[in-house]
């Protein structure tokens, strides 16, 4: 099972993806190349593709403990990139 410090460590990861991008998005939603509205239709569908599959492997690995090494680095993956704005 998937134990608190493991969901602590999965929240944070996409926490310090969020403030490591942030300053990054920043500069190219004020550049003339892309703008605003392109940043955030980019990160909105960036979130969306990353909550689905992180929802099917929380779900998994709260039923299997056989596979949840690899789950939990799929979620990790998933948190990373959400967190990042992709």
């Amino acid at each position: 099972m998937v134990c608190v410090a493991d969901m602590g460590n999965l929240s944070a990861s996409f926490t310090a993806a969020q403030f490591i991008t942030a300053m990054m998005w920043g500069r190219v939603a004020d550049s003339s190349l892309f703008g605003r509205k392109t940043v955030l239709m980019i990160g909105l569908g960036g979130t969306r593709e990353c909550c689905v599959p992180r929802e099917l492997v929380m779900t998994e690995l709260m039923a299997d403990d056989m596979t949840s090494a690899v789950l939990h680095r799929i979620c990790l993956f998933h948190l990373v990139l959400a967190g990042s704005g992709v």
